[in-house]
């Protein structure tokens, strides 16, 4: 039992350490937003592509339908490929919406330094007095965030 608290204090006490060094913050913030910046600009070529996509598809149903709408060309002609294009443009819609959905919502934010602060004081809490439930619930909390 004494050989398991030893380790648990160990854990919590290199938890400590790391949350206090503000160094490897930055660079593991730098690394992710990074990581998530590279994603973007795929996501946002993507978005403009398929935007392209949507309206050449549209493009295309609309010189279907004027012909169609005129009387000049019949729906047997017309009819498969206005649908085909439908099809088409009804899933490029939906992925560009997908995509900037994702765009809008991949915002990052670092931990503020308040939280930081409040997992320092949590992490310290559970290596002075805590049980050994306490401490390791608290080493559960602090690698979540």
């Amino acid at each position: 039992m004494r050989w398991i608290r030893s380790r648990t204090t160990a854990v919590l006490d290199s938890l400590l350490r790391t949350y206090r060094s503000s160094d490897q913050f930055e660079r593991a913030v730098q690394a992710v937003a990074a990581r998530i910046g590279d994603d973007r600009d795929e996501r946002a070529a993507e978005l403009a592509t398929l935007a392209d996509k949507i309206a050449k598809t549209q493009a295309s149903i609309d010189r279907y339908l004027r012909p169609f709408e005129e009387g000049t060309m019949p729906e047997k002609q017309c009819g498969v490929r206005v649908r085909e294009l439908s099809e088409q443009l009804t899933d490029s819609r939906a992925r560009h919406d997908e995509l900037a959905d994702a765009l809008n919502s991949s915002a990052f934010a670092p931990p503020s330094p308040e939280v930081i602060t409040r997992l320092q004081g949590r992490i310290a809490d559970a290596i002075d007095a805590g049980t050994a439930p306490e401490q390791r619930r608290s080493s559960k909390h602090s690698s979540r965030r």
